[in-house]
């Protein structure tokens, strides 16, 4: 939780102190405000004051009780307007720290995420990062909320406690003896808070990763009348989640329960230790407004130091992958520009884990070829063409672009110029238009309709109602298979790469129609270098090479 604050502190910044002086300015008025209590009681029960009070208000003009009163209640009135609009600035500088820090949060992770690179991205769990993102970041940003909240009931506690034991030290240091048990009885009675925070994490991820399961695999279900098996794995998923919240609600129930216990207790010591030792009745009567105004800070202490216990696992979690993904600034390349020309692999190897990967190689790639890749699977297809792409750096050997070795900012200036489809297509729900412009913002309607043309996707285009403001459903679930590849593949020309990658990304055009896309990207004037990943000869017919895969090593060359 240390760092937790020590972050939040660094955010808040000037704010901060901003938020901290108000919530200093708020406890001292509630104090002020309770020290003004003891004279209006005074003059209530014993008339004109005689004392230091009454010497300043008789300063004032004010001598007898009626005008005493009157001063003193308009004091006490402009005291607690002037706390309530520093307490309502107090609020609104906190919250403004408060959503500020989880918008930063999941700005920062999401950032580190997107830098992290596709060796270390591959190995994380979709549910996890999600459930990170949405879940874990929320009960973070509200442990530091009760932290903020522990704070000012602190403050509180502090001011008031001050001013009981300034009019009844014995009393109170007796009540506070009392209260030192409670607090630690009441720790030990919630540890388990963490466990159970822990426990609600986990099930919440599990919710997570079975409705995603459910979305992916429902078609496959439904077609085998296998549907009941998400609803029976949900149904276990939501009991656990149930138990852990339940538990949790129970437990702070019961906290409650018991303070309540408590708070009459402490009241009845209060008043009979008060007339035991024979504490000024006026006194003890602001002794006993103080400490029933302190219930509802320390009640908010037992509560927060619970609620940070459950939150804490999330917290843990979020700090986990900041340490895991270092904020490594986005490399760029020095001249803004794209990187283009002959692609070479130099003794380039990368190896798995598993044993898996490809190398040492050696490739060259000539500027505006169009190079075939085939093999049987597991041969190493997808790591060599991650290669290709810049996603991996190889972990022995080099790869050079126009003779220049690459780096950090070489392969961002290599991705530049790239164009990379997937053997799953990647479309989000929006319209075919923001689809299409998704790297190329600034592409003009010409330009989309030359694009769908050379995908051969123009004609779909214009038999749709909407044209491009079609929606395309998530994942372009409203359209085809082949369809999907073939707007994907608009979209990738639109960028007009130097480099396009093709992974298997017209395995569903059929044979004839896929044969007529791939002659008119051949027979473009001015042709990026293509690189197509296929297992049907019939997509690698039009390549100038094709080379094979097997066991990670370049065999046959054709």
């Amino acid at each position: 939780m240390g760092r937790l604050a020590g972050d939040m502190a660094r955010f808040a910044g000037p704010r901060g102190w901003l938020a901290g002086g108000l919530m200093i300015a708020a406890a001292l008025l509630e104090g002020v405000g309770i020290l003004l209590l003891i004279p209006i009681l005074g003059v209530i029960i014993s008339g004109p004051l005689d004392n230091l009070a009454g010497d300043l208000l008789a300063l004032a003009g004010a001598t007898s009780p009626t005008a005493q009163l009157q001063a003193l209640l308009v004091a006490f009135l402009l005291a607690a307007l002037l706390r309530a609009q520093i307490i309502h600035m107090r609020d609104l500088a906190l919250a403004r720290i408060q959503l500020g820090f989880s918008r930063e949060q999941r700005i920062d992770i999401v950032g580190r995420l997107s830098r992290a690179g596709w060796s270390r991205l591959v190995t994380l769990n979709h549910a996890q990062v999600t459930t990170l993102i949405n879940n874990d970041v929320a009960l973070a940003v509200v442990a530091a909320q009760f932290l903020l909240r522990i704070a000012v009931a602190l403050l509180l506690v502090a001011v008031n406690s001050a001013i009981a034991f300034g009019l009844a030290p014995n009393l109170v240091a007796l009540l506070f003896v009392f209260l030192g048990l409670g607090a630690l009885f009441l720790w030990v009675t919630q540890r388990d808070a963490f466990s159970l925070g822990g426990h609600a994490r986990e099930a919440a991820q599990a919710t997570l990763g079975s409705t995603q399961n459910l979305l992916s695999g429902l078609k496959t279900a439904l077609a085998q009348e296998q549907q009941g098996w998400f609803l029976r794995e949900f149904e276990a998923v939501q009991a656990e989640v149930f138990s852990a919240q339940f538990t949790f609600q129970r437990s702070q129930s019961g906290a409650r329960r018991l303070f309540a216990v408590s708070s009459a207790l402490v009241a009845t010591v209060l008043v009979a230790g008060g007339y035991w030792l024979e504490v000024d009745p006026a006194s003890l009567i602001v002794v006993v407004a103080i400490l029933a105004r302190l219930s509802s800070p320390v009640l908010q202490l037992q509560q927060g130091a619970q609620q940070i216990l459950f939150c804490l696992p999330s917290v843990i979690a979020v700090q986990k992958l900041q340490r895991d993904l270092p904020a490594i600034p986005q490399e760029e390349a020095a001249d803004q520009k794209k990187l283009d020309g002959d692609l070479m692999l130099d003794l380039a190897s990368y190896r798995h884990s598993d044993g898996g990967g490809v190398g040492p190689v050696t490739l060259t790639i000539r500027k505006g070829e169009l190079l075939g890749i085939t093999g049987p699977t597991g041969a190493g297809k997808s790591t060599l063409v991650d290669l290709l792409a810049g996603l991996l750096v190889p972990q022995q050997g080099r790869m050079l672009v126009a003779g220049q070795t690459l780096d950090g900012a070489g392969y961002a200036a290599w991705r530049r110029n790239l164009a990379y489809l997937g053997q799953q297509t990647f479309l989000f729900n929006d319209s075919l238009r923001a689809n299409l412009a998704w790297s190329e913002e600034d592409c003009s309607v010409e330009g989309i309709w030359a694009a769908l043309e050379l995908a051969g996707a123009a004609d779909l285009v214009r038999s749709l109602e909407r044209g491009l403001d079609t929606p395309l459903g998530e994942q372009g679930v409203l359209f085809s298979g082949g369809e999907r590849q073939r707007i994907a593949l608009a979209r990738a020309l639109l960028k007009k790469p130097g480099f396009l990658i093709l992974d298997e990304a017209t395995s569903a055009i059929d044979i004839a129609a896929e044969e007529e896309l791939l002659e008119r990207l051949h027979s473009l004037p001015d042709r990026p270098t293509i690189v197509i990943v296929a297992h049907r000869r019939e997509s690698l017919a039009r390549c100038d090479r094709v080379i094979t895969l097997d066991g990670g090593r370049i065999g046959e060359t054709v």
